[in-house]
């Protein structure tokens, strides 16, 4: 019902009333303060997400908007991520008919750092997707276990094996340089945009590069050829540790815990000190059996 006089018949559209909830939540807590709510709606460094799924796009692109500009908040920065939708096993999910991933379980099987990956990358963005226990097996298995997780131990082998353990400091390329910048500002990019699973290619193909790199390392006949070659992977390593930790934070925190990186700041940071090159345990394979038990589970009797 509208609170006021003369209007007790009248009603107010519910995706009118939740929308305005943005305004006036942003105006409850600037009370007290310098900074008003359309100077925060309106400022030039504002940039405001509004993250939802595709049968909201009406009420945040039309609605809101309007409502906006008839309190006189023009051109404000809103950056729309709406995503669309992901079935199971191709069908809709349902708890009722334990047609579903419950997360608790999924999360104390396989971790949460494999199950966030797979679910940012396969998010519906661009259209419908499907979570299927094979694809998040495999998905697993070639992108966390066999890619990330051989790449960044290849880097210590080689270092304790051929190296001795001791990594002497070196001045790091400009190519090296130029290379790990640029895929922070590209996967930084992608992520302000909305577009989650580029970011993670964009991350995937720097450690593709830097395998065929490491490759090299075979022909080399020199030990201070080999020493910049890994003085200069392990500053990628340690770039991993920062750029994957929206991703996954606890295998990012893995990186740095080991490298002993401190600064958080999205940009290069040199790594040196490095000591301890054993084997890092960032990631497990998943045994593929996994996939006939959890589709086993979805037949189970209903809840």
């Amino acid at each position: 019902k509208v609170p006021f006089d003369g209007f007790s018949d009248k009603r107010i559209y519910v995706w009118i009333e939740a929308v305005m909830g943005y305004v006036t939540s942003t105006i409850k807590i600037l009370e007290g303060k310098t900074e008003t709510w359309k100077d925060y709606w309106m400022g030039e460094d504002t940039k405001i997400y509004f993250v939802h799924g595709k049968d909201n796009i009406p009420f945040h692109t039309v609605i809101f908007p309007a409502i906006l500009s008839g309190l006189g908040v023009k051109n404000p920065n809103l950056q729309i991520v709406s995503s669309e939708y992901m079935k199971l096993e191709g069908k809709p999910f349902s708890g009722i008919k334990n047609w579903a991933v419950w997360a608790k379980d999924a999360v104390e099987r396989y971790g949460s750092d494999e199950v966030r990956y797979y679910l940012l990358f396969n998010c519906p963005e661009n259209g419908d997707t499907e979570f299927k226990w094979k694809d998040f097996v495999n998905l697993i298995n070639k992108d966390l276990n066999k890619l990330i997780n051989t790449y960044i131990n290849n880097v210590f082998l080689i270092a304790k094996n051929q190296l001795n353990e001791e990594l002497k400091e070196i001045s790091v390329s400009k190519e090296t340089k130029k290379l790990i910048l640029d895929t922070y500002f590209e996967v930084g990019d992608s992520i302000e945009s909305g577009k989650i699973k580029e970011a993670i290619l964009k991350i995937l193909s720097l450690i593709k590069k830097s395998e065929k790199r490491l490759e090299e390392c075979k022909s080399m006949k020199s030990q201070e050829e080999l020493n910049i070659l890994i003085f200069e992977q392990m500053q990628i390593v340690g770039s991993l540790g920062i750029m994957l930790d929206p991703f996954t934070p606890k295998a990012a925190k893995k990186i740095r815990d080991r490298l002993n990186i401190k600064n958080m700041m999205w940009s290069y940071n040199e790594v040196y000190n490095t000591k301890n090159f054993k084997e890092i345990n960032i990631f497990k394979k998943i045994e593929y059996t996994n996939v006939i038990l959890e589709n086993k589970k979805l037949k189970e009797a209903k809840i």
